[in-house]
């Protein structure tokens, strides 16, 4: 992708760094921009790089569009990280 390298290392820093306790390390960067900036395409490059692959146990992917149910992404979300079906009851 033309142009974003450093954005993409900027992100892998920030998931990969070593810094803080096992409590305080980030899990989730926010790319925020206008539409048709590339947003979706460097989140995909981080993610499916080889060594945030590696770095995480447990990963999942959610793409929502400006019209989405946040109770639906969750649980999603939850069901894709757990393997298991979420019941919205409990």
């Amino acid at each position: 992708m033309v142009g974003r390298k450093d954005d993409k290392e900027t992100r892998m820093n920030m998931l990969l760094s070593d810094s803080g306790t096992s409590n305080n390390k980030i899990g989730v960067v926010a790319i925020l921009g206008m539409g048709g900036v590339g947003k979706t395409t460097l989140a995909q490059l981080v993610y499916n790089d080889k060594e945030v692959q590696e770095h995480f146990d447990r990963k999942a992917w959610a793409y929502v569009s400006e019209d989405f149910n946040t109770l639906s992404v969750t649980k999603n979300l939850l069901e894709s990280i757990t393997s298991r079906v979420w019941d919205s009851n409990n």
